[in-house]
């Protein structure tokens, strides 16, 4: 059962990570078209005044920070794939051990019969 409630926890924050990259898109965008609006409303009033150097600073900030994301995201996947790993490592294991308890039981069982067997055809 804890693995089962394993698999739907990593599954939950793959599913977070990856609006976590989209949010992080999403918001880039939006401060990019931000800046360029206000931008252009300040070049009517002052048409000597070109934006696209400050514009592009901006630009690289954004991606820089961006990148800074992507890479902690890249490491919480790789995080989130060795736990999968494990988990199905623990299920094999899980398994396993299922089969040589049922086995235990049978050859038990066989074990007592026999001794039951014995028991009534001595006396």
């Amino acid at each position: 059962m804890k693995i089962r409630n394993m698999k739907s926890s990593t599954h939950a924050k793959l599913l977070r990570t990856t609006n976590i990259l989209n949010t992080i898109h999403f918001r880039w965008t939006q401060a990019d078209e931000f800046f360029k609006r206000e931008a252009e409303a300040i070049t009517r009033q002052n048409p000597d005044w070109d934006y696209q150097r400050e514009r592009q600073a901006l630009r690289t900030a954004l991606s820089e920070i961006a990148q800074r994301a992507k890479k902690a995201v890249d490491v919480k996947l790789a995080s989130t794939k060795q736990t999968q790993q494990a988990m199905q490592y623990l299920q094999q294991q899980q398994q396993q051990l299922q089969a040589i308890q049922q086995q235990v039981q049978v050859g038990h069982e066989i074990v007592m019969k026999r001794a039951i067997k014995q028991l009534f055809t001595i006396g």
